[in-house]
C-alpha cells in the first residue's frame, strides 16, 4: 500500500489534464505516491494527453448514467492508498497544501477528511507558460488575473471542524472502508451525504487554512450558469439522498443541514393549496396573501442585496433546487452494489520509492 493516492475525475477537461496532472506530481514529489485518473467516457484528448504522464487511468463505459461520483468511487476501489486525495478535473493542486494536509490527518486520529478553501477562477484566462514553476501562493497567481474577480467558496482562516466537504478533499482510506464510499448513483451531494455518516461514525472533518485547489469553472452567481448546472442534472442529489434515506437515521438529519429545497417546496404546495381553495369555493383571502408576501420578499430581498438581477437569480436557484429535489426523490436508486463498468486504459505503478 501507498501512504498516499490521487484520484482524478475527468470529463472532456483536455484544456486542463496537463495542468492538474503537473500540479500534483510537482507537491507528492518524495512521497510514496499513485496517481488514478477516472475518466467518464470524454471525446475529446483528455484520456490522450493523461497517457503522455505516469498515470494509472481507468475509463467509465458510456453505456451507463455517468456521475461524478461514479468516478470517485471507482478511484476509490482502483487505489490503494492509506489516504485519498479527489480532485476534480477543471482543479490545479496549490503548492504547499499537500504538505499540510497529510500532517493534520496523520497526527489527528479523529480527523477523518482534511480539505481547504479553494479559488474560483474563469476558465478562459490564460494558464501558465509551459514548463514554468507552479506559484503557490495566492497572490502570485492572482497577479496573473488583475482583472478578474476572485470567488472563495469557502472563508479562509485558522484550521476549523466542518460539517461538510466540497470536491476536493483528502480522506482516511481506514473510515471508507468503515463507513462506505461515496454514493456512485447520486448526480451531486455525496460527499454531503458521506460526511453524515463519517461524522455519525464519530469522526470529524477539518478544514486548514490553506487555499487546496484553484478551480476553474463558469462564472459564479450567473443565470447561464445556474440553467448549465440544471441541464447536467446537478440539482437531483438531494431528492435522490431523501428517497434513498427515507425511514432511516440519515434522513431527518440530511434535511435540517442540506434540504435547500424543502422549505420552498412547502411553500409553493401552500400556494397551490390556497389556489384551488379560490378556484373552487371563490375565497381568494389566502392565496393574495400569499402573492403580497412573495412581491414583499422580492423587493426586501432586492433592497437588501442591492441588485433585482441578484435576487432573479437567488429565485431561480431556489426553484431550480426545487424542481430537482422533487425530481431526484422519484429517481429509482438500486439498493444493489453498484457494478463497476470501467476498463483500465493503461495500468501503472509511479511509487517513486
Amino acid at each position: 500500500m501507498v501512504e498516499l493516492s490521487v484520484v482524478l475525475i475527468t470529463r472532456n477537461q483536455d484544456w486542463n489534464i496537463a495542468r492538474l496532472v503537473q500540479s500534483v506530481m510537482n507537491e507528492a514529489a518524495g512521497l510514496s505516491y499513485e496517481i488514478v485518473l477516472v475518466d467518464s467516457a470524454s471525446t475529446d484528448r483528455t484520456v490522450e494527453i493523461a497517457l503522455n504522464y505516469p498515470i494509472r487511468i481507468v475509463r467509465l463505459d458510456e453505456n451507463q448514467r455517468l456521475t461524478a461520483h461514479k468516478g470517485q468511487y471507482v478511484g476509490y476501489k482502483y487505489s490503494s492508498g492509506k489516504y485519498i486525495l479527489f480532485l476534480d478535473g477543471d482543479m490545479e493542486l496549490c503548492k504547499g497544501w499537500l504538505e499540510k494536509g497529510l500532517e493534520v490527518i496523520h497526527k489527528e486520529e479523529k480527523i477523518a477528511v482534511v480539505t481547504g478553501p479553494w479559488i474560483n477562477l474563469p476558465i478562459e484566462k490564460p494558464s501558465l507558460p509551459e514548463n514554468s514553476e507552479m506559484p503557490g501562493l495566492v497572490s502570485e497567481r492572482l497577479a496573473l488575473y488583475k482583472d478578474t474577480d476572485i470567488d472563495w467558496s469557502h472563508p479562509r482562516g485558522e484550521n476549523k471542524i466542518i460539517p461538510s466537504i466540497g470536491g476536493a478533499a483528502m480522506h482516511k482510506r481506514a473510515v471508507l472502508d468503515l463507513v462506505g464510499p461515496f454514493d456512485p448513483d447520486l448526480y451531486c451531494e455525496a460527499e454531503a451525504e458521506l460526511c453524515l455518516r463519517i461524522r455519525h461514525a464519530g469522526f470529524q472533518i477539518m478544514r486548514i487554512g490553506e487555499p487546496i485547489a484553484y478551480h476553474y469553472s463558469l462564472p459564479l452567481g450567473v443565470i447561464s450558469t445556474l440553467l448549465a448546472r440544471r441541464k447536467r442534472n446537478l440539482h437531483l442529489g438531494y431528492g435522490q439522498i431523501l428517497r434513498r434515506h427515507f425511514g432511516t437515521w440519515l434522513f431527518w438529519p440530511f434535511v435540517k443541514e442540506r434540504g435547500d429545497g424543502c422549505l420552498p417546496l412547502v411553500g409553493a404546495a401552500f400556494t397551490l393549496l390556497c389556489l384551488f381553495l379560490g378556484l373552487f369555493d371563490g375565497s381568494w383571502t389566502l392565496f393574495d396573501l400569499c402573492v403580497m408576501f412573495f412581491v414583499f420578499f422580492v423587493i426586501l430581498d432586492t433592497v437588501r442585496k442591492h441588485s433585482f438581477y441578484k435576487t432573479t437569480y437567488s429565485l431561480i436557484d431556489r426553484a431550480v433546487t426545487m424542481e430537482g429535489t422533487v425530481r431526484g426523490f422519484f429517481i429509482p436508486i438500486p439498493r444493489d452494489r453498484y457494478e463497476i463498468k470501467a476498463k483500465v486504459i493503461r495500468e501503472i505503478n509511479n511509487d517513486p520509492k
